[in-house]
């Protein structure tokens, strides 16, 4: 599958800005690596502010805005965006971020997209000829094999079967990356055994 993650990989103009925060000279790349820094953020709770959303991102990286969407009342919609200075650090925010619980939600963080970019990538998977649920499908086998790969029976044989599960509710790209790496895979592995442990509880 070709990403934005396996994109940064293969250009190396884009790369070297994802990880030096550089500008490329190419400006069709230095557009796609500025597209990488603005996050989604949903599943906030009502009472989190532009500056509280500011506050627990900045543990990230540099955020340079953040704000919570409101309806015309003033009450939170449960979304909001933060942007930060490098695409290295928007990306340190999803792997950090994604899924924190924070005052007792967990939070969805992912990469903006516009309605437009949406749907595109919606009608490129349509004109392939497959269904959104043969779509779903193949995402979730090519989760499976990620999961399966990390060997979590080798550490956790007694509950391998509840720890993948875990891991499967993380995303595609989450889970491509923390393969990528053997100590951030046994990290990874450990927390979703925890989470199964206090589950069990």
């Amino acid at each position: 599958m070709f990403n934005r993650s396996s994109r940064i990989l293969a250009e190396p103009a884009l790369l070297e800005y994802f990880v030096t925060g550089r500008p490329s000279l190419n400006s069709s790349l230095e557009k796609t690596a500025t597209n990488l820094t603005n996050l989604f953020v949903k599943n906030l709770h009502e009472a989190i502010d532009d500056g509280r959303l500011r506050e627990e991102f900045s543990r990230c990286g540099l955020v340079t805005s953040a704000k919570v969407m409101r309806l015309e009342n003033g009450v939170s919609r449960g979304y909001g965006f933060v942007c930060f200075r490098t695409p290295y650090e928007a990306q340190r925010a999803i792997f950090l971020m994604n899924g924190r619980i924070l005052d007792g939600k967990p939070l969805f963080v992912g990469i903006a997209q516009k309605k437009e970019e949406r749907r595109k990538v919606l009608e490129a998977q349509f004109r392939k000829g497959k269904t959104e649920k043969e779509l779903q499908e193949e995402t979730r086998q090519r989760k499976l094999a990620l999961v399966q790969a990390m060997g979590i029976g080798f550490l956790y044989p007694k509950i391998f079967a509840k720890i993948e599960s875990v891991m499967m509710e993380l995303g595609e790209d989450d889970l491509g990356r923390i393969a990528s790496s053997a100590s951030l895979t046994k990290q990874k592995i450990t927390e979703a055994a925890k989470v199964v442990e206090a589950i069990g509880k």
